[in-house]
């Protein structure tokens, strides 16, 4: 085996841990927030995890030189509108709507969504086994989400939020990865940070008067700084980092982690339950993953 294969091999590797490090982020800052999330305050809240991270990390930033130069500024800045800007608008007033057990699940439909993009903006060809992988992602969202029946015990809406969100997390990871062969991870996040919290902020003035209580609860607040930092600081950094080493559909193939962390810890830590139906919805939905997974690598 040849230095050049094995350097190759251990960026690879080291992509992976990166990733499953970012999606454990992401796990732990969902279950904390779903546990503070008030459906009359969830813009505000997401507003004050970005916010969070757009000091720390600009912060870092400033302080290891990795500023952008000023010609990357907006370029570097648009991807902050897709995720964590339009992403968590969405995800997070679905997932203040239903349990996060639901919500971690369905995180894992990115996976698909990513090749449907991949698709349509990078023109690669739908295989048979990219089709079973949607089809299986479809058929498991339904079971998941009791489409078509009235025991859902959430609204449609709530889970067409979470998947606009998805979709908008989907289009980012493809763009982020054009743009991470140009530019630092930390310079991206940093840059990209300010721009998302403008868009949460356009939202809240779209959406109305918003309660601010929780900034008067001290546990509250620092939940959501420590969330925030973790979901739109840490793993942006760490997701962009690995995406300099991986493909896009290498990345997302890996994404379902997210759903299974944060659905094993909705069920253990928050005690939600699942249904037999769900359960089911959800294996569908991992499956789609892993037939993903297993294209990316077979072609």
């Amino acid at each position: 085996m040849s230095l050049s294969t094995i350097s190759g091999l251990s960026q690879k590797s080291v992509g992976t841990v990166a990733i499953l490090a970012a999606c454990a982020c992401v796990s732990i800052a969902n279950i904390i927030s779903k546990d503070l999330l008030v459906p009359a305050s969830v813009l505000p809240m997401v507003f004050v995890q970005v916010m969070a991270s757009v000091i720390v990390v600009g912060i870092a930033a400033v302080a290891t030189g990795r500023v952008p130069p000023r010609r990357d500024v907006v370029k570097l800045a648009l991807p902050g509108i897709l995720q964590p800007g339009l992403t968590y608008v969405f995800a997070f007033v679905g997932l203040s709507l239903v349990p996060v057990s639901v919500a971690g699940l369905l995180y894992a439909s990115e996976t698909a969504i990513i090749a449907v993009f991949a698709w349509v903006l990078l023109r690669e060809r739908l295989t048979q086994s990219t089709l079973l992988s949607l089809g299986l992602g479809g058929i498991g969202v339904a079971f998941l989400t009791g489409a078509g029946t009235s025991d859902a015990g959430f609204s449609a809406l709530a889970v067409l939020l979470i998947l606009a969100g998805i979709s908008c997390a989907a289009l980012d990871t493809i763009v982020a990865r054009y743009l991470v062969r140009q530019s630092d991870p930390v310079t991206m996040t940093a840059t990209s940070l300010p721009v998302a919290a403008l868009v949460v902020a356009l939202a809240m003035l779209v959406t109305g008067d918003q309660s601010w209580a929780f900034l008067n609860e001290p546990s509250t607040l620092a939940g959501l700084v420590i969330s925030g930092l973790l979901l739109h600081g840490l793993a942006t950094i760490l997701f962009n980092y690995a995406l300099a080493r991986l493909e896009a559909n290498e990345a997302a193939a890996l994404f379902p982690t997210i759903s299974l962390m944060t659905a094993l810890g909705g069920v253990g830590l928050l005690g939600e339950r699942l249904s037999l139906v769900q359960v089911m919805g959800g294996a569908a939905i991992l499956s789609s993953s892993v037939i993903a997974l297993w294209r990316g690598r077979h072609g």
